[in-house]
């Protein structure tokens, strides 16, 4: 009887730290918005990260292609704005394949961010455009 009650024991403790495992583990994020490839060979995934009280938005960009399962991190974008602010997005895809991505904030004290997003066979780098912004005053 005292087997049966440790064996349990060890079962309900051992599912509990996977569950926690599992919840620690994974991040808090919202999917933004999913770009795909002119050729439907790929497609772009943007998370907005959930951040607490008064930290800046990330956007975490994601790489995935088309018959596969496997989500590839390709970088971050790191506002350094109040996290209150509306942020939107636009792209545009080159003809070489990149894409530009060019995130808004109407807000914020440079209104308008740009980045390169270099795709080629299964990998992708994201990289910051420095352009001449708008700052507001």
């Amino acid at each position: 009887m005292k087997k049966n009650g440790l064996l349990y024991y060890f079962i309900l403790t051992f599912i509990g730290g996977f569950i926690m495992l599992l919840s620690f583990n994974e991040e808090e994020k919202n999917l933004w918005g999913k770009i795909d490839a002119p050729d439907l060979e790929y497609q772009i995934m943007l998370y907005q990260k959930d951040r607490i009280m008064h930290q800046a938005p990330e956007i975490l960009v994601y790489f995935q292609t088309k018959n596969s399962a496997i989500i590839r991190p390709i970088g971050n974008i790191l506002l350094p704005e109040d996290n209150r602010n509306e942020l939107t997005y636009e792209y545009q895809w080159s003809t070489e394949g990149a894409l530009t991505l060019m995130v808004n904030c109407d807000k914020c004290m440079i209104e308008q961010r740009t980045y390169s997003i270099q795709i080629s066979k299964n990998q992708a780098v994201l990289t910051p455009v420095i352009s001449d912004t708008k700052r507001s005053v």
